[in-house]
This record gives C-alpha cells, structure tokens and sequence, in this order.
C-alpha cells in the first residue's frame, strides 16, 4: 500500500546558525540570487503544494526573522531553545508538534520541488519503516518515517548520530526510491547552492 502525502507530516529543521555556508540558510533567496522569496519559505510551499498534512518548522537562531517566513504560506513554527546543541535537539522538537502519523523531516538546506516529494510517498510502501530517496542507489534524503518510529525520533541524540542512528536500526528493512540527482543535494557550500539551482527548471 503507498503512502498517500495526506498521510504524511514535514518536520523542516530550520534552527541551525549555518555556519559552513557563511551566510544563513532559511533567509537564502531562493530558487534565484534574485528571488524575492527565501529558502524557508520556498520550502514550506513545495511541502504544502506536495498534499503534505502539516508543516512544523523548528526555529532557533534568528527565529525572530525565519518564523514570519515560515509563516507565510501557513507552516506552524515550534521554537527549539536548545537548538545551538545540534541538530537532534531539533528534530526532537519538531517530532515533539508533529502528529502521529509518518513523518518526513527535511533539512532547511535541502531544497526540493513538490514533485520530488510526490514521488517519494508515491512509491513508497507502508510496511516499510524507514523509506529514503536515492540517487542510482545511493541514499540521499529526507527520509520518510513510520509512525511506530516516533519513540524511536524522540530519542535522537548527537552522541548517536541523531537520524542516522534510527535509519541504521532499520537498514535491512528500509525501502529506497530512486528519486533522481536532488536526493543527494545538501547546501554547505556556495558551490551547493549553484548546483541545486542547475537541477531543477525551477
């Protein structure tokens, strides 16, 4: 049985201080240098365009700044005030908000198209727990979670990897879908930011 995207919830990390790219993430324009929209907001909309039932945007540095951008086009915005620990902090908070249903939780810095996300729940099966795009058989992300993992996310730690710790317990089990070159795009670097603009006729 695939998962319908109404089935599904976003968990958007959008907390971090970016410091790898040198300029922060969630304000980014985006999908042009010149784009009145930024990267937060681009995201939310494509999660929303997608048929997603609930976005939860975890905010912490410049929250100030990112939750009306989240806002915009209707996200909730939970705020992580431990976000400056890392990563699992936040997705902690986010699947904290978030329904009990599957859970889809995206890197404010992987900028993906409502047709990628489409894809991913089209093919994904239910008995699956963990199902993970890829790219010619790489693993790349977001990864989708079952609903019976939830303990399992509320659980992450740094000192475990956070996410990746949940993906490894199910590795033999998990499904992945090819989903094409974006599965593998994260932006760290300005060279990121080029080639993630080149993918996709925006």
């Amino acid at each position: 049985m695939v998962i319908a995207p109404d089935r599904v919830a976003a968990v958007l990390l959008a907390a971090g201080n970016s410091t790898r790219l040198g300029t922060f993430k969630p304000l980014l324009p985006w999908p042009a240098e010149d784009s009145d929209e930024m990267l937060v907001e681009y995201q939310v909309r494509q999660l929303l365009h997608a048929g997603l039932s609930d976005v939860i945007v975890v905010v912490g540095d410049r929250a100030d700044q990112v939750e009306p951008a989240a806002r915009r086009w209707g996200a909730r915005v939970v705020f992580n005030e431990d976000f400056a620990s890392g990563k699992a902090s936040s997705v902690r908070t986010g699947v904290a908000a978030a329904p009990l249903s599957w859970l889809l939780v995206v890197g404010v810095d992987q900028p993906r198209p409502a047709s990628f996300y489409r894809t991913l729940c089209a093919a994904a099966q239910d008995s699956a727990p963990v199902v993970v795009p890829a790219f010619q058989g790489e693993r790349g992300h977001p990864p989708l979670f079952h609903p019976r993992l939830r303990d399992e996310l509320l659980a992450v730690s740094e000192q475990s990897e956070g996410m990746r710790s949940v993906v490894h317990v199910h590795l033999l089990d998990l499904q992945l879908v090819e989903c094409g070159e974006l599965a593998r795009i994260n932006i760290n670097r300005p060279e990121d930011v080029v080639r993630a603009r080149a993918l996709v006729d925006w």
